[in-house]
């Protein structure tokens, strides 16, 4: 590496020979995992950022070399670690998105402007500004648009404290959070048949609306040159066959990543207790969110579709192999393994992001989702693969409906299953999964099927009770009922409970034909917490309402079920049976409602004509004649269940754990010691 890199360190830049850059050697150490430039150098290189501006001659010189595939990614790679060590360092970042070029305001000439009014929004205050607007189309835009910003200031004094206690730029949107700026008010107020604009000191010949806009405040200045280098990488990804220069396409990644990662070190107040909200998302991300609607989308799209066909597994390479590769042969095989996957987690950190509006969500596409359905399901086993398979899901009409018309739901919903079932601790898989389940919940087609038609033979889970047939419906339920009994047991989690049972409230009345240990499972869970509030009675805690609130909920679960036909589930209806006593002690204790009631009714009809050499038959010739009550929702008062998306609780959930999976594989980032996004409460 060298005289090369540490040139950059120089007064002036002009003598750099840029071409030395071309090397694949020099790419190896680059683009290393344990690669990181000296302190010394990057100082030298930061402090000089205002003087040569060596973070601006390599934006430059990116674009300049984009055809010379390991030189361009060579600059991208040392762009991508300047950027690290100023976050990792916790140097104050403004200068990187800022424009240090722009030229200092001359005198403000308005005599030929017409003053127009603006209503103006900012956080939940509106005010009318007059703003000074050019009568024809030739103006200075830039000059223009800063003393439009100026106005706004002077004359709207809660912006101007704003913005100057938080050190951060104005702009203005519409209601579609698309930015607009001086062209729009002109273009507004500009006569359809004349040059001349509608003059509000005048009588007015006709009627005009006033323009209304809403102030935005940010970081990053969006016309500085880094704004412009973003927008230019967008372009690149989006415009190229990025498999064919998958060197170059994992620089980028790495980069665009990299200046997303100050988000990882930097808090709003560091002090006191820490929470997601304090955190600040790195002035990149405006950027981005900035970007015009078609090109965040089809960026979304060329992300998705290049992560799923491009999801290698790691090659096992032999002491043989490894002596006759190169470290350039090693090192392209591990970018070709890692370049997918880092696509997906850059898409990921878009698409899970709570701004608003946000172009990068994959929302109403049409397409043909089978490969990428395919590869998702392949890899469920990942964290963000499941996380994207979950976001499509919650999000996206045309891949629910192509996921659930699969004939081979047991593909992905099986080995789910089995993680709930063996759980022992609280993960964040654990959380994606009951909000999987919960989606899949409510469609009664698609329970009807995994009850009906999915029948399973040798899960690999439940080798232990030697069952030879098994639906995919049942595995849900015994899944589920085990993980209420070991939230009991050991966490405690209250959206664990919530989640598990309206899943299976969700699903109880399209139950048919449930396995018998499922349905011993479900009475067990009952007995257990009905011993256990036993145990809690006359004591003072607050445990005891919980505890009668879940028995309450089972029953409800059981009555929903039964309420479908006896007939339909003759193995939970024997369960039931074999655990009389406990109803019984359930109706004459303080529990006792419609729904005990209705199950003892039951439980007495069956017994009338129970045969105990065939007690299935018998179950099977009482359904006959007997129906079963209507179920009573006394607990929670509601006939199903959905899954409600909340934006920030959603990214405070998601986020940290998507920059866990990048900083443990993908992308190695500076002094992990000072990360403190992994730490929020």
């Amino acid at each position: 590496m060298g005289n090369d890199v540490s040139s950059l360190c120089e007064e002036t830049l002009q003598s750099v020979q840029w071409t030395n850059f071309d090397s694949k050697d020099l790419y190896v150490e680059l683009s290393s995992k344990i690669f990181f430039p000296p302190k010394d150098l990057c100082k030298k290189a930061c402090e000089n950022c205002l003087k040569s501006e060596v973070l601006l001659h390599l934006m430059q010189k990116v674009f300049e070399y984009w055809n010379y595939e390991y030189l361009a990614s060579n600059l991208l790679h040392l762009f991508k670690h300047f950027i690290l060590f100023v976050y990792s360092e916790r140097i104050p970042y403004s200068f990187i998105f800022d424009d240090s070029k722009k030229s200092v305001s001359t005198q403000y000439e308005n005599s030929f402007h017409r003053l127009v009014p603006c209503s103006f929004s900012f956080q939940n205050l509106n005010k009318t500004v007059y703003i000074s607007v050019p009568q024809t189309t030739d103006f200075d835009r830039a000059k223009e648009q800063a003393h439009m910003i100026d106005t706004i200031k002077n004359h709207f004094t809660e912006v101007k404290e704003y913005v100057q206690s938080h050190n951060e730029n104005i702009y203005l949107s519409d209601d579609n959070g698309k930015v607009i700026g001086i062209e729009e008010i002109y273009k507004h107020y500009t006569n359809t048949t004349s040059d001349t604009l509608v003059d509000p000191f005048k009588t007015q010949t006709k009627h005009f609306t006033v323009f209304k806009a809403h102030v935005k405040t940010m970081e990053c200045d969006l016309t500085s040159p880094m704004s412009s280098f973003i927008k230019q990488l967008i372009e690149k990804l989006v415009g190229e066959d990025i498999k064919r220069h998958i060197v170059r396409t994992h620089a980028v990644l790495e980069t665009l990543i990299a200046l997303l990662a100050s988000h990882l070190y930097w808090l709003e107040k560091p002090v006191g207790r820490i929470s997601y909200s304090l955190f600040k998302t790195s002035p990149a991300l405006d950027i981005l969110m900035n970007l015009p609607i078609e090109t965040s989308q089809m960026l979304s799209r060329v992300l998705l579709e290049f992560s799923c066909s491009h999801w290698k597994l790691l090659p096992n390479l032999s002491i043989f192999s490894t002596l006759l590769s190169s470290f350039l042969d090693i090192r392209l095989g591990e970018i070709d393994y890692k370049v997918g996957q880092i696509a997906l987690h850059f898409l990921l950190l878009l698409n899970s992001s709570n701004h608003s509006p946000n172009p990068f969500l994959i929302q109403n596409w049409e397409m043909k989702w089978e490969g990428i359905i395919l590869s998702l399901i392949t890899h469920i086993k990942t964290f963000p693969s499941l996380l994207m398979f979950t976001e499509l899901m919650m999000r996206n009409p045309s891949f629910y409906n192509s996921v659930l018309s699969r004939s081979d739901p047991e593909a992905f919903l099986e080995p789910l299953l089995g993680e709930v079932y063996l759980v022992t601790e609280n993960t964040p898989r654990l959380h994606l999964i009951l909000v999987l389940l919960m989606i899949l919940s409510k469609d009664k087609i698609f329970i009807r099927f995994i009850n009906k038609d999915a029948i399973l033979s040798n899960v690999i889970w439940l080798q232990e009770y030697h069952i030879e047939k098994i639906s995919l419906g049942s595995l849900m339920v015994l899944a589920l009922v085990r993980l209420i009994k070991e939230n009991l047991r050991t966490k405690k989690q209250d959206y664990i409970h919530v989640s598990t049972i309206s899943c299976m409230l969700n699903i109880s009345t399209s139950l048919t034909n449930l396995h018998e240990l499922p349905s011993m499972e479900l009475i067990s869970l009952c007995k257990a917490l009905y011993s256990k509030y036993s145990k809690l009675q006359g004591k003072s805690t607050s445990e005891i309402d919980l505890f009668a609130d879940l028995i309450h909920l089972i029953i409800e679960l059981l009555c929903k079920i039964m309420t479908s036909g006896l007939s339909s589930n003759p193995y939970l209806i024997q369960a039931v049976l074999h655990h009389s006593e406990l109803f019984a002690k359930i109706k004459h204790s303080d529990l006792v409602n419609e729904n005990v009631t209705s199950i003892c009714d039951c439980i007495e009809n069956c017994m009338r004509n129970i045969d105990s050499e065939n007690v299935l038959e018998s179950i099977l010739c009482t359904s006959k004649v007997y129906q079963f009550k209507e179920c009573s929702n006394d607990i929670l008062q509601c006939r199903e269940f959905v899954f409600v998306e909340h934006g920030q609780k959603w990214e405070e959930f998601v986020i940290p754990y998507v920059w866990q999976e990048i900083t443990k594989d993908l992308v190695t980032v500076p002094n992990m010691s000072r990360v403190v996004l992994f730490r929020h409460n």
